[in-house]
């Protein structure tokens, strides 16, 4: 019943194999958890608090723009148009890969991304653009600088 319920509600299942039962519930309960955090927002806003309270109380770090647009989207269409509708492959980059990612970037920080992303194609048959990479390498502190900084 669990995953009907989610499904009623919005939220996006995953039919491509991820590894692991956990993992999917994991994922499943994020996406769960941003749609409720929406919601949440927006309900404030329409009974009168700011957006940046009513962000910060649910627990959501947004712009003024963002949940603005998110009031304006649930008005239009309901609940059902917060819900996350991303398509591609939000969860390439976590667990085991992600694992992978960082101690390859910490032991050689200046390996180009380029390189990491065949190492990621060869050993995970894994397809990950080097934008994505380069994303994931700054929020983990082990970027690769451009060949143009390295220089001066």
């Amino acid at each position: 019943m669990f995953w009907q319920d989610l499904q009623a509600l919005g939220v996006n299942l995953c039919r491509e194999p991820i590894g692991s039962r956990l993992r999917a519930r994991v994922v499943l309960m994020e996406e769960f958890h941003l749609y409720a955090a929406r919601v949440q927002v927006v309900e404030a806003m329409e009974q009168g608090l700011p957006w940046h309270e009513a962000a910060k109380r649910a627990g959501l770090e947004i712009s003024q723009s963002t949940a603005y647009r998110l009031r304006q989207r649930m008005r239009k269409a309901g609940e059902q148009a917060l819900r996350e509708g991303r398509h591609g492959h939000p969860i390439k980059l976590r667990g085991e890969v992600r694992k992978f990612l960082e101690e390859t970037c910490r032991q050689a920080p200046h390996t180009p991304s380029h390189k990491v992303q065949t190492q990621l194609a060869q050993r995970f048959s894994l397809q990950v653009s080097v934008s994505q990479i380069n994303r994931v390498r700054a929020s983990l502190g082990v970027s690769n600088p451009p060949q143009s900084a390295k220089k001066k």
